[in-house]
């Protein structure tokens, strides 16, 4: 967002998936890059929101830290009351399909965006949806935005495609086993999945 702004580029609307909905939600609240930096820092990095670690049951951790972080930096803004027009794309995973957001509790939304399959529980919306990770189904929304908005429209992909081998997922050691064949500064596979 900094370079894009350094560029003279303006906002007009902005939308993501996952990670990329949270800044872009950053954006929408009208924070510079300092505050957005300085709370992306203290949200996601200081604060470890994924160590409320439980048996696994719907996911490895409860999510209340998540939430708990969503709630202190985005309150109860609503997303039609954003500064500047936003959406964030979930996956219903009963619907087998996209849920694009764009009103409603932002960090609701927010929540829903990143609920990653297996570590975070899936957000629960109604009686017949079940809400994930949008990057389950729609990693690169750009086609969203272009149907949303007219004129120039810059997509920013942060995904590491060369980053999955198959070959990490036959027969994987655990993780002992990863340590001693890759050390530490190797992933294991469960980070590029």
């Amino acid at each position: 967002m900094r370079a894009l702004r350094e560029a003279g580029l303006p906002f007009d609307t902005v939308g993501g998936t996952s990670m990329g909905a949270i800044i872009a939600a950053c954006v929408a609240m009208g924070w510079d890059d300092d505050e957005i930096e300085r709370r992306i820092r203290k949200a996601f990095v200081e604060s470890n929101p994924l160590g409320d670690y439980v048996l696994p049951v719907v996911g490895l951790v409860r999510g209340r830290r998540v939430e708990d972080r969503l709630a202190e930096h985005f309150g109860d803004t609503l997303i039609e009351d954003l500064g500047a027009p936003f959406f964030c794309v979930s996956t219903d995973l009963v619907a087998g399909a996209a849920r694009v957001h764009r009103a409603g509790l932002l960090r609701h939304a927010l929540r829903a965006t990143i609920s990653l399959p297996g570590i975070l529980p899936p957000v629960l919306e109604g009686n017949h949806s079940l809400l994930v990770d949008g990057a389950v189904v729609k990693n690169f929304p750009v086609d969203i935005m272009k149907d949303m908005h007219r004129g120039p429209i810059v997509g920013v992909d942060v995904a590491v495609r060369e980053g999955i081998d198959p070959e990490d997922f036959r027969d994987p050691p655990g993780f002992m086993g990863w340590v001693a064949a890759h050390g530490f500064q190797s992933a294991p596979p469960i980070a590029s999945l």
